[in-house]
């Protein structure tokens, strides 16, 4: 039985559920996110740069989680740039009556009624045409719904009035990834990160983009450059842990995701990979699938630590519960073949075949010609 391990670029969230890779919206330092509600933080509308024209914007929250400035002695990343680049554009709150609906739709969401979630997050952006957080949630169901060109479209409309926007720019990319065109992927995250460099996310996702794309010297520079802005930030740990990896050079990144973990221990990214490291070592299986189940407590809309997680409960004969998280992750990421690859191995060890079947049909659809598949069946 051969099992594919996602790499989508982090999964997608609601705006209001934390991304994976994201700070939660409610104890961000900085605030860049904190705007259900609250006030004007500064010029939302008509704010120039690459992203104004239909990019800008990563993973979460906050720009940046600075603590304050750090001496180059101080430093393992290089002299400090926290003070230089744009300044980067205020974001404005949501209207009250757009929240309410918004909240909704994050409510029927959890519910998986994707459907209903739509209604309202079209109703929240009707009431506050200039939310882009509105625009950015309706981008995600439709990519959950497999309409992958309307969720670039609502993307590209939440960057339009918020163009450093991270969230819905990470959207754009990981579609881009997914479909495996890198390059477009790169061509449009580059322009943006290299405008809003005050912006650690999009340095972050521009980093995981070279990662994707193979140019793992390039991704480990744009990372370090985050670092020197904020030494503690996170998501760039995450990108020169992925690109280490991929180099082979797994002592390093080992080293720089025990720093991440230090700062952050409940991220749920540094746990899948941490979980990815465990399956490379003997007699750690046991480590590796408590890792990739609190990442999946921590972050449920995580598609590839429930495939992770899901892979190995099939390997353990723990056959229900990898159905689960198969199922859940299909819901998630529609559009990707391996997902439904993973989700009829899970069907045919749970004896049900005609959906097993129905499964492996959708990826032979979606990916042709499709080796995996057809020694599946």
């Amino acid at each position: 039985m051969k099992l594919e391990v996602l790499f989508v670029l982090g999964t997608l969230a609601l705006l209001g559920l934390p991304a994976c890779g994201d700070d939660p919206a409610e104890t961000t330092p900085g605030g860049a996110d904190q705007t259900s509600g609250g006030e004007d933080t500064g010029g939302g509308e008509g704010q120039s740069g690459p992203g104004a024209e239909g990019g800008g914007g990563s993973g979460g929250g906050t720009a940046s989680t600075n603590d304050g400035p750090v001496s180059a002695a101080d430093s393992p990343w290089g002299s400090p740039l926290a003070d230089t680049g744009a300044p980067l554009p205020g974001r404005k709150a949501m209207n009250p009556s757009a929240s309410d609906s918004n909240q909704q739709g994050i409510q029927a969401a959890r519910s998986g009624n994707l459907d209903a979630a739509k209604r309202a997050f079209e109703k929240a952006f009707g009431a506050d045409p200039n939310s882009y957080e509105a625009a950015y949630n309706l981008g995600v169901v439709e990519d959950r719904l497999g309409n992958e060109l309307r969720a670039i479209d609502y993307y590209q409309r939440s960057l339009k009035l918020q163009p450093d926007y991270e969230r819905a720019a990470r959207g754009i990319v990981t579609i881009h990834a997914r479909r495996g065109d890198v390059a477009k992927a790169i061509a449009f995250i580059q322009p943006i990160a290299k405008y809003w460099v005050r912006n650690l996310h999009l340095q972050a996702i521009y980093a995981d983009a070279l990662v994707y794309a193979g140019r793992y010297d390039e991704a480990i520079k744009a990372a370090r450059e985050a670092l020197r802005r904020d030494e503690r930030f996170v998501p760039a740990m995450i990108s020169i842990v992925k690109a280490s990896l991929r180099q082979g050079r797994n002592e390093l990144a080992l080293s720089v995701l025990e720093q991440a973990m230090k700062i952050d221990k409940e991220n749920a990214e540094l746990l899948y990979l941490r979980g990815q490291m465990y399956l490379e070592e003997n007699g750690r299986l046991r480590e590796a699938l408590d890792a990739f189940q609190k990442a999946v407590q921590l972050e449920p809309d995580y598609a590839e630590a429930r495939m992770a997680l899901g892979a190995q409960q099939l390997v353990g004969a723990n056959y229900g519960e990898a159905l689960k998280n198969f199922k859940v992750a299909a819901e998630l990421v529609p559009t990707l073949y391996q997902v439904h690859l993973n989700l009829a191995d899970a069907y045919r060890a749970n004896k049900e075949w005609e959906k097993a079947k129905v499964s492996f049909e959708k990826a032979m659809g979606m990916k042709s010609p499709l080796p995996e598949a057809h020694f599946n069946l």
